[in-house]
């Protein structure tokens, strides 16, 4: 067993730039003498660099949250090979704390310490260690047990009172691969939880982050025992929902006039309260500009209604108070829920901590049905959640001791919809037509965000690519869009194009392949590759229907047989019919689930394999 594990392990260091040959984290928690907790956490890092371009890993950065946690000590040098074989430490001498900018994030106490490594070469090796102390508890508690380098060594230690109750939970990696301990000492309790030999994270295809591919450690302090008392920190939803609360106290949403005027505007001549909240939902989806905005307890704390109403922009805490407070003005009522995005795995039955959540929403209840009311995506139809929160729970906040755990329903594959009409006549060689695509659902967001931010000569290439059919000298003629930023209006594009050179003759006969839309065809798993699940960000159907009309003096001596592949998550079909000197095909493809798993990866390929041979089929005209 050893022997093969350290082959497969050798395998794994084929073709990388670097192993980390051990990284740790020791955490020690205590208890103050005013009972409080403190979590104090060292962590050390050791790569071993193997390419040509060790260079290229010189540049590194520690980030953090200023308003949550400080980082101290920080130790770093090089170990480099001399002449005799053996290591020389080179010290790094400047660390420098600078804004750590994320793309697109506006105003945030995130930091970062930047340094670079001296003299890196193949063989070299880097040493990082720092302290992290944390403000807050509560954002204590996770870590990665491998890297974007394999790992040979990884361990997370927890040093702790007994009087202090920890909950633990693994993601992402089986648990006889990891040896955990749990042992006493004096007056503590000292966690280990070792793996080694890991490899290189790899995101799986359509996965949004990190954590729901790497093995990580999910863990949190329960509640903890000061002079005789128990006192709850995150024993379970009641607690972070309590918890919650101070970020909701003292939010500045008192009475706005030029607000309530608004309110009343946007609701006039609305006859159901249901029309007025979509008319609210759709005001602020396209008047208030969303920007993320990290900002320390800011991060959770939604700038009051006013501010938002008055500034024109805000971030999804502000977005949905703000939708909050207007229904509030037209007396409907509403509440506030927090909620994690696709890209977190847990629940918060299972995780009850902020980890959880990093987005904010608000909802409206009608008739026992839930509205998810998330206004970052400006072009979201009223009635349905935006795709990032599909499938989540949602911690909705109903009082100061009062919450509810909602589930978000998934958009069906029928609702997110792209239906293409061709009308085709045949002219020589060259293929004459008239289209009309209609999108919708989740599939009319992207395009409408294209259009709606593109000038004439870029929405022309932009329109080119996405109505392209047949072949590379497909050419758009003209075209039309409707309803592009009508949210509850599916988004109509009209054109009509040709195709030179698409039409094959031979002798007396004419050979037309009739699928001028291949979807799925580079859609092929590489299974020797690819060892995860696959995400989807939505469920997704498409339906095409194309009338030929055949030419006179022709008849259709050939026509493709019908073709299908069905099973309850994806499928396909085709079908062929000759009416009225007519050659009509339909071709409906669903995707009927956000997730591929590896255990369907050799039926997807069998559907596109099947796929491909009806894509190759053609009509075969014959003169009469």
């Amino acid at each position: 067993g050893s022997v093969l594990a350290q082959q497969s392990w050798e395998e794994k260091l084929k073709n990388v730039n670097g192993v980390i040959t051990e990284q740790k984290q020791d955490v020690e928690i205590s208890i103050t003498e005013d009972g409080k907790l403190q979590i104090i956490s060292r962590v050390f890092e050791e790569t071993q660099h193997f390419g040509e371009n060790a260079n290229l890993y010189s540049e590194q950065s520690i980030g953090y949250s200023q308003t949550f946690t400080e980082i101290s000590d920080i130790v770093a040098y090089s170990l480099v090979l001399n002449s005799k074989n053996k290591f020389k430490k080179i010290p790094v001498k400047e660390f420098l704390t600078s804004d750590s900018r994320s793309a697109g994030v506006f105003y945030d106490d995130h930091k970062k310490i930047s340094y670079t490594f001296p003299a890196l070469q193949a063989g070299s090796k880097t040493v990082t260690s720092y302290t992290k102390r944390y403000k807050e508890p509560r954002f204590w508690g996770y870590y990665l047990f491998s890297s974007f380098f394999p790992v040979e060594k990884s361990i997370f230690t927890v040093k702790a009172p007994a009087k202090v109750e920890l909950n633990f939970i693994n993601f992402g990696i089986d648990d006889d691969k990891i040896h955990f301990t749990k042992e006493k000492k004096g007056k503590n309790i000292i966690y280990r939880w070792r793996a080694e030999k890991l490899d290189r994270i790899r995101l799986s295809k359509g996965s949004d982050g990190v954590l729901q591919n790497a093995p990580h450690l999910i863990i949190y302090v329960d509640s903890y025992e000061y002079d005789g008392v128990v006192k709850n920190v995150l024993r379970d939803v009641n607690d972070l929902h309590a918890w919650y609360q101070n970020f909701l106290k003292g939010i500045e949403d008192g009475d706005n006039e030029s607000m309530k005027v608004m309110v009343d505007n946007i609701v006039k001549g609305k006859a159901t309260e249901i029309e007025k909240v979509e008319a609210i939902y759709y005001w602020v989806q396209q008047n208030i500009k969303y920007i993320a905005i990290e900002d320390g307890l800011g991060g959770f704390r939604p700038r009051g209604s006013n501010t938002v109403f008055t500034r024109r922009y805000g971030d999804c805490k502000d977005m949905s108070n703000l939708i909050h407070n207007m229904l509030d003005l037209a007396d409907i009522p509403s509440n506030l829920a927090w909620i994690g995005t696709t890209s977190i795995p847990y629940s918060h039955k299972e995780v009850p901590t902020p980890m959880t959540d990093n987005h904010m929403i608000c909802t409206y209840e009608n008739d026992n049905r839930y509205y998810f009311l998330d206004a970052t995506d400006q072009y979201n139809r009223f009635g349905i959640p935006t795709s990032h929160i599909q499938g989540k729970e949602a911690l909705v906040n109903k009082g100061v001791n009062d919450f509810e755990l909602v589930n978000v329903p998934v958009v069906s594959a029928k609702i997110n919809h792209i239906s293409d009409s061709l009308f085709i006549s045949i002219d020589g060689s060259q293929v004459n037509g008239t289209g009309q695509a209609v999108y919708s659902g989740y599939n009319k967001i992207p395009v409408a965000n294209s259009l709606e931010n593109m000038n004439e000569e870029n929405k022309k290439t932009f329109l080119n690519m996405l109505l392209k059919k047949g072949n590379n000298k497909f050419k758009l003629n003209s075209v039309e869009t409707k309803n592009v930023s009508e949210q509850n209006e599916d988004l109509i594009i009209n054109y009509d194009f040709t195709i030179d050179d698409y039409i094959i003759k031979a002798a007396d006969e004419v050979y037309l392949n009739p699928h001028f839309d291949k979807e799925l065809e580079d859609d092929l798993i590489d299974i020797s590759t690819t060892h995860k699940d696959i995400h989807n960000t939505y469920k997704r159907s498409t339906s095409n229907t194309y009338c030929i009309n055949i030419p006179d003096k022709y008849a259709v001596t050939y026509l493709p047989e019908n073709s299908e592949y069905k099973n309850k998550d994806f499928g396909f079909s085709i079908n062929y019919q000759l009416k009225d000197n007519r050659i009509y095909i339909h071709q409906e493809v669903e995707i009927n689930t956000l997730q591929i798993r590896k255990a369907q990866f050799e039926s997807w390929n069998t559907m596109i394999r099947r796929l491909f041979s009806a894509y190759k089929e053609s009509v075969v005209l014959g003169k009469i």
